[in-house]
């Protein structure tokens, strides 16, 4: 199985300069220790991975795994969990390994594999630790896998700490009881996003750049606070050339950097989901009374949650109502007026 062994989904992503550190994003990244299980969620853009990997750079006891679709297998999946372990520490699911090369069959052979690496981890942890499992989103829809991992996160030793990546709601079972019992911390877009005090912090910490609150509101309502597209605006900046015309200059890059991200999410979705979110993009706000009836349906709310669930870019404003993202809602509506008449929905919303 070495053929599905690549060395450098063990490596966190790297920067060749320090990474701003957004205090309360960082104070609450501080609190991973007292949880076993944190889920980092957020859409594409948002910096989980980039924040996760500059918080515990100089730690040495973390392992980091980058999964991919080719690893939505559970032996596959295994493997590399298992490798990320054993490339830093050979003392570290060595016999999960081999156990795994004889090929298991059943659910209770994995089961026995996984206990290998539990009794490993219980007899070679003296520190707090932490397994890292980035874009785990794209091998969660595998219910093997997710049965797996609660039960390795239901033994594992209280000095290991799990750490998940993803770009949607995870379906684990007992996420619930987790909840309750306070075992699993969740840090989502809110916690990720910059507010306009947070953009000049961050211009300043890694631009070097001084820009106002004014300015920094006018930058706060282009990005919502997202933070690739910060980056984006902020080496426009670094040649000296005024923010208005940077913004104008940039604002094509940033609509097609938003539509490539935006694009990518929507093919994924079904049908009948294109469908809703192409047809709602005409409403403002997104309330499911207005969204039933704009669309003659009574699920909208079934499907707002699940978009969101999905990191599409929505924003819960309160219960049962919604917004789109204002550049994701003018990508949707690009593509939309194509195929709808705008101008018939909008009529009917508004009856």
């Amino acid at each position: 199985m070495g053929d599905y062994i690549i060395r450098t989904k063990f490596v966190p992503p790297g920067s060749n300069k320090t990474y701003w550190e957004k205090p309360k994003l960082w104070e609450k990244y501080e609190t991973i220790r007292e949880y076993p299980v944190t889920v980092v969620k957020a859409g594409p853009g948002y910096g989980k991975s980039t924040t996760i990997a500059a918080f515990f750079r100089g730690t040495s006891d973390y392992y980091w795994y980058n999964a991919d679709e080719m690893d939505a297998d559970p032996a596959v999946f295994l493997l590399n969990v298992f490798s990320a372990f054993h490339s830093q520490n050979d003392q570290l699911a060595g016999a999960a390994i081999e156990a795994l090369t004889e090929k298991p069959d059943n659910a209770a052979d994995f089961i026995r594999i996984i206990n290998h690496l539990i009794n490993d981890l219980a007899a070679n942890l003296k520190t707090d630790s932490y397994l890292i499992i980035d874009d785990f989103h794209v091998v969660a829809n595998n219910r093997q896998i997710i049965e797996f991992l609660a039960h390795f996160i239901k033994l594992m030793p209280p000095l290991l700490h799990l750490v998940l990546s993803t770009r949607e709601t995870l379906s684990f079972r007992e996420w619930p009881t987790w909840r309750l019992k306070k075992t699993v911390l969740v840090i989502d877009e809110k916690d990720l996003m910059l507010n306009s005090e947070e953009i000049m912090s961050f211009f300043e910490a890694q631009y070097g750049i001084t820009i106002s609150p004014q300015e920094a509101e006018r930058v706060l309502e282009e990005s919502e606070g997202w933070i690739i597209a910060l980056d984006l605006l902020g080496q426009g900046l670094v040649h000296g050339t005024e923010l208005s015309k940077v913004l104008d200059a940039e604002a094509d890059s940033l609509d097609l950097l938003f539509e490539y991200l935006a694009y990518e999410v929507l093919e994924s979705q079904s049908p009948r989901v294109q469908e809703f979110l192409l047809r709602t993009a005409v409403l403002k706000n997104l309330r499911v009374d207005i969204c039933n009836q704009l669309l003659q349906i009574e699920d909208s709310k079934v499907i707002l949650e699940e978009i969101t669930d999905k990191g599409f870019f929505v924003f819960v404003l309160a219960p049962e109502q919604y917004r789109y993202h204002h550049l994701v809602r003018e990508f949707l509506q690009k593509i939309g007026r194509e195929k709808y008449d705008y101008g018939s929905l909008h009529r009917r919303a508004s009856e």
